[in-house]
């Protein structure tokens, strides 16, 4: 491990590769859907919560004022062997706070003035006799060299002897740290500067032992005390396919044995494991599971559902018991900071024993929070019913290929199970809506005594309509499109591609229209906000074999970089925009500020104009959560409770942490209110203009980004099968090794064939 700048880094869930994964098979439920068309649905049979469903009440520890009123915020929530311990910060000092497997606190540990005043706490363990142990890490300023220390505190908070040293450990990142039955010490890390991960072992007195370094293809997880053995989680790709496995760290041979696999107990959607004094325990995004490690088979302890807590994707969970679990709620802007600890507990009766239950199904629908605060806060206040979402994305009965995902949820729904509402993108919805299978959200509006459609942003119905019907409704919206100058590429909202020729042809000799984008990327940007300019999904009809695509295939190859050139590095944009060598780049709009700071990266006022299209479409609208109600459901009146509840007023101010714009128009007008007269006591985002000094959103400003939203006409969507074909085909025409007329003609015949599918 070589030496660089100590940085302590708390480690977040990394969820890109799930959400990518999820993302590209969330359009396949159009074939399931246009499946479901010609199956009747069951009558009613009165599908009811079970008396005996275990349900798990939560109650969030308070930690506010830990020591001497103090404020005390939240560093880490680690497992011990009786318990866990929270290492909590004031205003002056760490202390760390000790609770039992039945959430009593018992003891509690200042640090400061134990330890070196200039280290970083990294990681905390119990021994085997109850001692807590405290790794820290600082920089000598003599010899600029990494210190590492061990702390021992005993039962009653009173420290151990003098700090042990822990040798050839440099500046680390990521660290877990564990100690075995022996006094063992294991640790998990990464090195700030080489990036090398792998396990540390040293011995009692600080010494280390050995190295075990990760593998291309094995990747190491948690650490896992099991009767004695030291075992590390790894999962291994070598194969292709993951492979879980326990791996015992054997000291005698200084490597890792033979893994136990497990993945036939977990599936594929493992989720994190940890042993408690019970035994061994999964968790995952629906449930938790206790695991039989010699029958390979798992037991469902409780469904997060069957709970009064909102569990969200990235929360830490620690299973203490089939009776206790404690959960480690995670912020959502950051993905890493804690939030809360609560512990959960089992209930002696289960209160949502007889609600009639209501199902929403979807790919993916248990990564969006949105979804999950909805169904939380239904599911607390509703007396007759209780929502059940039905994940379809990490199913542990059905393997993530495309095909296998569709024919389960197609078996589903030709039975006669079909959900009471469907969450999706918009061509999900597109072979139901010509068949009748949506209830026209309209038509509930129109009954309902409290709902008043003219709530809504008039432009956000509109574009969600489907021939004056209303199927399908976003809860939240982002708005994607070019920014520029109106002096440089006038006052528009949209252009064809030949209007945005003729602007490029008319710039300044030292102006390009464009950086930084690659071809694939043009066309892509154009084609989500566009598809339906070539896919007509009600009938069926593609229209890639046109004018228009060549121009837009053209269009990409023009202005936008080699798909190769992987290592561009591009000048600054602001730069670029200040010295006049930029005429605009692609915007994302979430709120008044961020498009008031497109305004004054531009240092005058600003067109926002949508990708060229045959249309001259406006900025296209991209909503993260769209919902429709199936028609032959039996529960159409709940369900339509259970939608209004994401146009309450505190649900769409939740939307702006989630970087998205609210649909109601009170939150929206309250957003642009407050961006207007931004307080500096109570926080906010503070805007600079082109010189760097601080500034307000002006009136024009708020004026600018109402017009913008009130005047689009644009739903733009991600259709992932059809866009990788297109970009796949298109490649060699950007490469120069096929002709237009070519690919065209593939991507024609492909996308042909994928649609008639879907029919």
């Amino acid at each position: 491990m070589n030496n660089t700048k100590l940085t302590r880094i708390t480690t977040a869930s990394n969820i890109s590769s799930i959400i990518r994964k999820a993302a590209s098979m969330a359009l396949c439920l159009a074939l399931l859907f246009s499946s479901a068309c010609s199956a009747k649905v069951k009558e009613n049979d009165e599908k009811t919560v079970p008396a005996d469903e275990a349900f798990f009440t939560s109650e969030t520890l308070d930690l506010s004022s830990a020591i001497d009123g103090e404020y005390a915020g939240i560093e880490a929530v680690k497992q011990f062997r009786d318990g866990i311990g929270i290492l909590l910060f004031g205003t002056s000092q760490y202390f760390i706070q000790r609770y039992d497997n039945n959430g009593q606190l018992v003891s509690q540990t200042a640090l400061e003035s134990a330890l070196d005043p200039n280290a970083n706490l990294i990681d905390m363990a119990d021994d085997a006799d109850g001692n807590l142990l405290v790794l820290t890490q600082y920089m000598r300023d003599t010899t600029e060299e990494f210190v590492s220390e061990l702390y021992t505190f005993d039962s009653k908070g009173l420290i151990v002897g003098a700090p042990l040293e822990i040798t050839n450990l440099d500046s680390v990142s990521e660290t877990t740290m564990e100690v075995d039955n022996q006094g063992n010490i294991y640790l998990y890390y990464s090195s700030n500067e080489t990036c090398v991960r792998g396990i540390a072992v040293f011995n009692s007195d600080g010494i280390q032992l050995y190295d075990i370094l990760e593998t291309n293809g094995l990747n190491y997880g948690d650490f896992l005390k099991m009767d004695g053995q030291m075992y590390t989680v790894g999962n291994d790709y070598s194969s292709g396919a993951t492979v879980i496995g326990l791996y015992p760290i054997d000291n005698a041979k200084e490597k890792l044995g033979n893994p136990i696999d497990i993945t036939a107990a977990l599936g594929i959607d493992a989720g994190s494991l940890n042993v408690s004094k019970a035994g061994l325990y999964s968790s995952n995004d629906k449930g938790v599971y206790s695991v039989n490690i010699n029958k390979q088979k798992i037991k469902t302890v409780f469904l997060w559902k069957n709970t009064d807590f909102t569990k969200s994707h990235g929360d830490q969970v620690i299973v203490l018991s089939d009776t206790a679990t404690i959960v480690v709620k995670k912020s959502e802007s950051d993905g890493s900071s804690i939030v809360s600890v609560s512990f959960l507990t089992r209930s002696a009766v289960n209160p949502d024993a007889g609600k009639k239950i209501i199902s929403i199904a979807g790919s993916a629908i248990s990564l969006d929070s949105t979804v999950l605060t909805a169904v939380h806060e239904f599911n607390m206040n509703s007396k007759e019913y209780r929502i059940e979402i039905h994940e379809y994305y990490g199913n542990p009965q059905v393997s993530n290929n495309t095909t296998s995902v569709v024919s389960a949820m197609n078996l589903e729904i030709l039975s006669g199970d079909a959900p009471d509402i469907i969450y999706g993108d918009i061509q999900l919805f597109a072979n139901c809506e010509k068949r009748g299978l949506l209830t026209d959200l309209y038509s509930m509006m129109e009954n309902d005594s409290v709902f008043n459609k003219d709530d809504v942003i008039p432009s956000i119905l509109k574009i969600c309509e489907t021939d004056g019907h209303l199927y399908k409704l976003g809860t939240g919206f982002q708005l994607k499109g070019f920014v520029g100058a109106k002096s440089i590429i006038g006052d528009r909202t949209g252009w064809t591609v030949d209007e945005f020729n003729r602007l490029a042809e008319s710039l300044p000799d030292k102006m390009t229209p464009l950086i930084g984008y690659s071809q694939s990327e043009l066309l892509d940007l154009s084609l989500s906000a566009n598809m339906d300019s070539f896919v007509d999904f009600k009938t069926g009809t593609i229209r890639f074999d046109s004018d228009d695509f060549r121009s837009l295939l053209n269009y990409a190859k023009t202005y936008g970089e080699p798909d190769s050139d992987t290592d561009a590095i591009w000048p600054n944009r602001s730069e670029m925009i200040a010295n006049g060598e930029l005429a605009m780049y692609s915007t994302c709009i979430n709120s008044p500020t961020s498009y008031a700071n497109d305004v004054l990266t531009f240092g005058e006022p600003v067109s926002v104009t949508g990708y060229p299209s045959s249309e001259s479409s406006t900025a296209s609208c991209y909503m993260g959560t769209m919902l429709a109600i199936y028609s032959g459901s039996d529960n159409k009146e709940a369900a339509w409770e259970f939608l209004k509840y994401f146009f309450t007023e505190e649900a769409q101010k939740a939307l702006e942490s989630k970087y998205q714009s609210p649909v109601l128009t009170s939150v929206f007008e309250e957003q642009i209110e407050k961006a207007l007269n931004l307080d500096p006591n109570v926080g906010g985002s503070m805007l600079f203009d082109i010189s760097g000094y601080p500034t307000q959103i002006s009136a024009e400003m708020a004026e600018g980004y109402r017009d913008l939203i009130y005047g689009m006409n644009s739903l733009g969507s991600y259709d992932y099968e059809i866009r990788d074909i297109v970009l796949e085909e298109a490649a060699p025409y950007f490469y120069d090794q096929k002709s237009a007329d070519d690919v065209i003609a593939l991507i024609q015949n492909r996308v042909q064939t994928l649609v008639d599918e879907r029919q």
